[in-house]
């Protein structure tokens, strides 16, 4: 889905928490000798966790040796995910929130803070212009990354199940959550289990990341099974302003930043690849191995 695409949806009855611009730089604070931590405040501010992450106060362990050995065997592409969620989980204190109740964009933060704060905020990767089809080295800093926040002065708007206005074409009104670690993991699962079906494990995540949002339809209470169900029979206009509406109500880091083509002048966006090519990035400060430049 082009951006473009996503912005082509209504006007919602409820207004998100304002959210606004930041970039914040990492702050190292010394515990006891050659011992550091970084403090660091979720996106989300813990607003959906209740009393178990006050304020969103969590607390960083830099990366050690044995993290690092895991770090530099995982793969690239989705299969190196898990490996990145068992680090994280060992180097993160986050109160009593339970680690898989985290919000996908509040983890998403924590890791990509992890690797600045244990490496470097320095990343460089190649990415490579839909236009011209040409790869062209580049360099992101992740302390100067877009990053939602927040509003506090409007927490108690956000609340679940959020609620869209009537989708353009079929009229619906769709209530959702946001998606949690846990639910990753089972779509995960579940892309894997269709590749014996000989679906491609994307478009299968696709569908079940989706219907995971999804609360109820109308006055229709859904469970996994109805909601893929009615995102597979949904129009894909509804889908996209569906989409749109999740986005409002998110936190966190944007993951897809604009470059510019050295080659062709074409402005483009492009995901960040958060797979081992990303890690080890931030450990080589090179970008590790890149695709040849056509």
């Amino acid at each position: 889905m082009s951006d473009e695409e996503t912005k082509e949806t209504g006007t919602a009855e409820e207004t998100p928490p304002k959210t606004e611009p930041v970039a914040k730089a990492p702050v190292r604070v010394e515990l006891g000798k050659g011992s550091f931590t970084l403090p660091y405040v979720l996106p989300s501010r813990g607003v959906l966790y209740g009393d178990k992450c006050p304020g969103g106060k969590t607390v960083i362990h830099p990366i050690r040796g044995e993290q690092e050995e895991l770090l530099a065997g995982a793969g690239d592409g989705v299969e190196a995910t898990p490996v990145f969620r068992h680090v994280l989980a060992q180097l993160v204190e986050l109160g009593d929130l339970p680690y898989e109740s985290l919000l996908v964009t509040d983890w998403t933060a924590l890791f990509l803070n992890l690797l600045a704060f244990s490496y470097s905020p320095i990343m460089q990767f190649r990415p490579r212009c839909p236009h011209c089809k040409k790869f062209f080295p580049k360099s992101v800093n992740i302390e100067e990354m877009e990053v939602k926040e927040l509003d506090e002065k409007r927490a108690a708007e956000w609340v679940e199940p959020f609620k869209t206005p009537p989708l353009p074409i079929s009229q619906a009104v769709v209530h959702f959550r946001l998606l949690r670690l846990s639910d990753m993991i089972q779509a995960e699962d579940y892309a894997r289990q269709q590749e014996s079906n000989q679906m491609v494990p994307k478009s299968a995540l696709h569908t079940y990341t989706l219907a995971k949002h999804i609360v109820k339809v109308n006055t229709e209470e859904m469970n996994i099974l109805t909601a893929k169900s009615w995102v597979k029979d949904a129009f894909s206009k509804d889908l996209r302003a569906l989409q749109a509406e999740f986005s409002k109500w998110e936190t966190g880091y944007e993951l897809t930043p604009e470059f510019l083509c050295v080659h062709c002048g074409a402005l483009f966006r492009a995901r960040l690849p958060l797979d081992g090519s990303f890690f080890r990035a931030a450990s080589s400060g090179n970008g590790g191995a890149s695709p040849p430049t056509i």
